[in-house]
């Protein structure tokens, strides 16, 4: 199974945020997620639950830094999507 991946712009511009690494990076493409305009789709609970599930790890839900990881994504996403 081949993973969708973020374009070398987008995936520049995630590693820009505080805290956001490869790992996350993989993480979020491992879920099927390679866009900036799918992340703007989503809301934090989603992204979570997503990359919980994803991940086999309930922490994405309940962690407050991941919590803020997945704000901090979304957030770059919803912003990108209304400059274009």
């Amino acid at each position: 199974m081949q993973t969708t991946r973020f374009s070398p712009a987008e995936h520049a511009q995630l590693r820009m945020l505080p805290g956001v690494g490869e790992g996350l990076v993989r993480r979020l493409e491992r879920c099927g997620i390679a866009s900036l305009a799918e992340l703007a789709r989503l809301d934090t609970v989603a992204l979570t639950a997503r990359l919980a599930l994803a991940n086999c790890s309930h922490c994405w839900e309940t962690s407050p830094k991941a919590r803020r990881l997945a704000e901090a994504v979304i957030g770059l996403a919803q912003r990108h999507a209304a400059a274009i």
